[in-house]
């Protein structure tokens, strides 16, 4: 699967993972309970991103970097997305996230401004008089302006109020309504509406004509007045970024404006204010309402904050079918769980972050349960072994599990390790292996000692496999065997050839490890047990007839069939029978 070019290095987005991992699985169980709503998660989820950020602000450059741009975009996915659904005015959260992720420091500005012997003849004042009032800092503009004494003399003239245009601009500034102290909102709109009237009134009265200031100044007055009465052209005029100018609009042209108004405001901003940096087309994005941009922009600039806000805006059932026609998805999953799988990938190789890819990849729907059994298989088993088992015991991960169980019973049984290789082998349901196993140690004619890990295995592991049991009690003929107790060897062989618990693939085996026996100076086999061993050679005798080998077991037998015989008549001289 194709990954999207992260914007971020992995290590970040391992800070990420490592970070949020845990509050992501908190917020995940406790919306499936349905104790949380998505705007719950949204401002939970702000909050954390805010706190880091305050916390590395200072210490670790690129850190803060990275979350002051994570911030900024999650702030106005809160604002847009999910707190714009309660219907208020759009103005003064608009405020609260401008002033907290695009800052500019203001009050470093206004204080050397300020500072200066003639505060107006710097360059930056009237730049910095036209930002505070677009921002709605009426405070820091009315301080600007007492520096200029003909202002300042104006405002403390005996003139009448309405013929004092500094006057009225200081009122229009002190009057003007907002929405915190309105009683509703047909209140706050009908008192905003008679201060528009008025501000109107004042900018079309053309009094600033009668103020004794240079040309230059009266020009830059009139700028201030047109902002604070709404014309569009001003309010442009004295933007330097689109920031500031859809601040502008919003708190002097439409201080109602919900976030369905946004785009339209934005089209009112000249691209020369707009710029193609990443961040701003995600902005844009989110203004403009337009989910299909919003997720291909956020998937080139960070995966984490991809997968965690397509999750919360498909939690708020905002991603429609028209939506979904316009990005790639996949009928085996939603476009979250798309984009949970995606970011999975992307931490997966991250060996320290294996719990958290689990966690993602277990939130992907049907494909993240395909990828994660591929990266189950793949590649953590070996290192991971036990955790692995244990997180899909915990999470009822069952195919998972036995997949695990396949790949340590492979690595075991190459390093020739067979106890963990049966033990995970029957684990896993793969009864054929553990037969092969078996077979294989069977044919390389293995000693007691070399059966040695049989003892280790549970009962319940041994109860598994016919051919397990089988092999624990050939161990105990060849450990009988080694004691010369010849009589219980003896028994117990033919018993394993009696009872049918030595497969048929092991009968020429036996039979040839019964020769010593046979031809002990000790009679070891009665004439009852001689017979079933002459029984089952005439079967292998049988079977064999039409194979190639029948030629060479016929020869490697004889001497058992001989041996046979002879003790088939020392038996019965003895009478054993």
């Amino acid at each position: 699967m194709s990954k999207f070019k992260c914007f971020h290095k992995i290590s970040l987005s391992e800070l990420l993972t490592g970070h949020f991992h845990s509050i992501f699985l908190e917020q995940e169980q406790e919306w499936n309970q349905k104790k949380l709503k998505t705007i719950d998660i949204s401002r939970l989820m702000l909050k954390e991103i805010y706190l880091h950020a305050e916390g590395v602000f200072g210490q670790d450059e690129k850190e803060a970097q990275m979350f002051a741009g994570l911030h900024c975009i999650w702030h106005l996915g809160h604002i847009m997305l999910f707190d714009a659904m309660n219907g208020y005015p759009l103005l003064d959260p608009m405020v609260e996230w401008v002033s907290m992720n695009h800052r500019i420091d203001l009050q470093n500005d206004f204080e050397q401004v300020t500072a200066l012997v003639v505060p107006s003849s710097d360059p930056k004042f009237w730049p910095l008089v036209y930002r505070c009032m677009l921002r709605g800092h009426h405070d820091a503009v009315k301080s600007l302006l007492r520096t200029i004494t003909l202002l300042s003399e104006d405002e403390t003239s005996n003139t009448p109020f309405l013929s004092s245009p500094i006057k009225n601009l200081y009122n229009l500034m002190e009057t003007i309504p907002k929405f915190v102290d309105a009683d509703s909102l047909s209140h706050f709109k009908t008192t905003w509406a008679e201060w528009k009237r008025e501000a109107k009134f004042i900018y079309a009265d053309g009094a600033l004509s009668s103020l004794e200031v240079p040309a230059s100044f009266r020009e830059n007055l009139s700028v201030l007045f047109g902002i604070l009465a709404g014309d569009e052209s001003k309010i442009l005029q004295a933007s330097s970024q689109w920031q500031d100018a859809l601040l502008g609009l919003l708190h002097y042209t439409l201080p109602t404006a919900e976030a369905k108004h946004c785009k339209s405001l934005l089209d009112l901003i000249p691209d020369h204010l707009k710029t193609e940096m990443l961040l701003d087309q995600i902005q844009f994005a989110l203004l403009e309402l337009d989910i299909p941009s919003l997720v291909v922009h956020v998937s080139s600039y960070d995966l984490w904050m991809t997968a965690h806000l397509i999750d919360l805006i498909e939690k708020a059932g905002l991603i429609g079918k028209q939506i979904l026609k316009d990005l790639p998805t996949r009928k085996d999953c939603s476009l979250s769980q798309w984009h949970h799988v995606l970011y999975a990938e992307w931490i997966g190789s991250e060996p320290q972050l294996w719990r958290a890819t689990l966690d993602y990849l277990r939130h992907g729907g049907e494909l993240g349960k395909q990828v994660l059994d591929n990266y189950l298989s793949h590649q953590q088993p070996l290192l991971l072994g036990n955790d692995l088992l244990e997180y899909c015991e915990k999470h009822q991960l069952s195919e998972s599990k036995k997949t695990i169980h396949l790949v340590l019973g492979r690595h075991y049984l190459d390093h020739k390790d067979y106890r963990q290789a049966i033990t995970h082998y029957l684990q896993g349901r793969k009864l054929g292996m553990v037969e092969l196993i078996v077979t294989r140690l069977i044919e390389d004619n293995q000693t007691a000692k070399d059966y040695g890990f049989i003892d280790s295995l549970a009962p319940s592991v041994l109860g598994q496999s016919p051919s397990l049991q089988f092999l624990a009690r050939y161990k105990d003929f060849q450990k009988m065997y080694a004691q010369q107790d010849y009589k219980n060897a003896g028994k117990l062989l033919v018993l394993l050839l009696q009872s049918g618990a030595a497969p048929k693939s092991t009968w020429r085996m036996l039979l040839l490890d019964a020769l010593p026996l046979l031809e002990g100076p000790v009679l070891v086999f009665s004439v009852q047990e001689t017979r079933e061993l002459m029984r089952c050679l005439e079967d292998l005798d049988m079977k064999s007839m039409y194979r190639q080998k029948a030629i060479k077991d016929a020869g490697d037998l004889m001497p058992v069939r001989l041996a046979l015989v002879r003790n088939m008549a020392r038996a019965m001289v003895m009478g054993e029978e």
